[in-house]
Order: C-alpha cells, then sequence, then structure tokens
C-alpha cells in the first residue's frame, strides 16, 4: 500500500536533501501561516505541529489504529502489542518528522498546490531508502502524516496562503 516502486529514484536520490529544506520552511510557513496569536492561546496546528507530546499523541493514536491499515501487501496490520504502545517501534525524530510533512502537506494544499502526494512520497521514500525502516514502520508513519494532515487542514485559518508562503512553497517544490 505504501511501497514505492523504482521508477522514484529521483525522489529517493533527492529526498533526504530536499525533504530537509522543506522541513526548515515549516517552522517559518507556520509562523506566517497562523501567526503569534495560535502560539499564544495555544490552540491551532502550529502550536501543537511538533511539540513532544503532539508527536506521541500522534504515535499513539497510530499504533493504536494500525490495524485499519494494510500491512504485507494487502492484509491488515497486527494489532499493537502492550510492548509497542509502552515502547514505540520508532524514534521520535521520525515520529515527528511525519507530523511536520503532514503539517507542510496540509499548508500546500491550503495554498493550491494540489494533493500531498508529492511529500508524503519523498518522506516513505527518505524513510524506506535510506533510513531502511520496516513495512510496518512506514504504516505507523504513513498513519501519522494522514492524521496530522487531517487535523491541520481543518485547523488553518482561511487566509493561511499568503504570498510569502505561496512563494516558498514554490521553489521548495520545484527543487524535488
Amino acid at each position: 500500500m505504501f511501497q514505492i516502486s523504482s521508477s522514484d529514484r529521483e525522489a529517493r536520490m533527492i529526498g533526504t536533501n530536499r525533504s530537509f529544506r522543506l522541513m526548515a520552511c515549516i517552522a517559518l510557513i507556520a509562523s506566517f501561516a497562523w501567526g503569534p496569536s495560535i502560539a499564544q492561546t495555544g490552540s491551532g496546528a502550529s502550536s501543537r505541529a511538533a511539540t513532544d507530546e503532539r508527536v506521541r499523541e500522534l504515535l499513539d493514536l497510530a499504533l493504536r489504529n494500525i490495524s485499519r491499515a494494510r500491512c504485507d501487501g494487502d492484509t491488515p496490520c497486527k494489532p499493537a502489542t502492550a510492548a509497542e504502545l509502552r515502547s514505540p517501534p520508532l524514534p521520535m525524530e521520525h515520529a515527528r518528522r511525519a507530523v511536520q510533512t503532514g503539517v507542510l502537506s496540509a499548508v500546500a494544499e491550503r495554498c493550491g498546490f494540489g494533493s500531498d502526494q508529492k511529500l508524503f512520497r519523498a518522506m516513505m521514500a527518505h524513510f524506506r531508502h535510506s533510513v531502511g525502516l520496516s513495512e510496518r514502520q512506514l504504516v505507523i508513519l504513513a498513519l501519522m502524516h494522514g492524521i496530522e494532515l487531517g487535523s491541520s487542514s481543518r485547523n488553518l485559518p482561511q487566509d493561511a496562503c499568503t504570498p510569502e508562503i505561496r512563494e516558498l512553497l514554490s521553489k521548495s517544490l520545484k527543487r524535488s
């Protein structure tokens, strides 16, 4: 389901450098999109997007729902074990990256850059080929990305896509 074919060689080759550049844009984009008022109130996606608490919340949610996803072809994933729930099978930095990519995907969609597939595929290619995560770990990341994409999309203000954000996204996405 989340497998990336060999035809995505370019995404693998440039995925690491491009995705790190994109992640560096997230903080700037979030500050433009949501502004200080949301950060001060503690509501909205920008204030929650990459905190340890938010990342752990999404990681737990993904693990509790992993049996709804497909692993190893088209078979349902096995439910998370008690050990996985206590000690998730992903480093926080990988989980945080999935959350950040979900936020960036939501902003890209709001700004009219189409679906999040370009960002999602690059993230998955990086973790599959450069990091070497297992299929189960990739499914957890995909679930986290999707949950955050939906949450951020709902919480973005209507005027989130400023000309500055559109320009940053345009430049970042052209590189990929």
